[in-house]
């Protein structure tokens, strides 16, 4: 999706103005000469991770290719080397999981699945489905120590939460039709700490034919609901806030 058709569909999911303007801005902050600069220190970062994956267990890269913006997001907001609580709401194989262990060698990461593919937005094979829980739990092994594993639906989850969180990181990439994102993200965001940052995949993505059905739709509208209490960290095809507020 080219930068007009980007904010295009922006406008057109209800995104806020200072949406549309972080997205600008995001695009513009690779173009400076600092921005080149510490982009190709990501760059060379995503590489020598994926240098890595052949020595586990993944059917298909979802997600490296988002590693630069996370990384730029984890520096502008100076997430460093400390303790941090994560929580990651769909986590299918543990590829995301594995890099953000990796990254933070002191981080807990509470993972949220029910290893199915119930959202059926997913176009995989059926013994893939049928593994993938297994490949989870081996890719993980070494950090078995630092992984909390929720077998079952967020919902249930956010039902059973109690003393759960609060959380420095939320990873959003479960069920991608809006009324389950809209779910996902308020009750995210509620166990989210001040000064904490929020993920959310896929902002961009077209699962479904009719617009308020994808997740853009959900996440524009928990936008406004939200509206001074966090701030943009990055707008692409991933979003990348910071809760300021409660």
């Amino acid at each position: 999706m080219g930068h007009l058709s980007t904010l295009s569909y922006l406008r057109r999911t209800s995104a806020p103005a200072a949406c549309l303007a972080a997205f600008v801005r995001t695009v513009v902050r690779r173009k400076t000469r600092s921005g080149r600069t510490k982009w190709q220190r990501f760059r060379e970062m995503q590489r020598a991770f994926r240098g890595e994956l052949p020595a586990y267990q993944f059917s298909k890269d979802w997600f490296t290719g988002k590693i630069p913006y996370w990384l730029d997001g984890f520096d502008r907001c100076g997430m460093r080397g400390g303790p941090i609580e994560v929580l990651e709401i769909g986590s299918w194989e543990g590829l995301s999981s594995l890099f953000i262990l990796r990254t933070f060698d002191r981080a807990r990461i509470t993972c949220i699945d029910s290893w199915d593919d119930s959202n059926g937005a997913i176009a995989v094979s059926k013994d893939v489905i049928t593994d993938v829980e297994r490949r989870f739990d081996e890719n993980l092994t070494a950090y078995r120590d630092r992984v909390t594993k929720r077998k079952e639906t967020s919902l249930r989850f956010f039902g059973d939460a109690g003393q759960s969180g609060p959380f420095d990181l939320i990873y959003v990439d479960g069920s991608h039709h809006a009324d389950d994102v809209m779910v996902d993200a308020l009750e995210s965001f509620s166990l989210l700490k001040v000064g904490g940052v929020m993920i959310f995949d896929d902002y961009l993505a077209k699962y479904y034919e009719r617009l308020d059905e994808n997740p853009a739709k959900a996440i524009n509208l928990f936008l406004r609901l939200k509206r001074n209490r966090y701030e943009f960290v990055s707008v692409y095809y991933q979003l990348i806030i910071r809760k300021t507020s409660r």
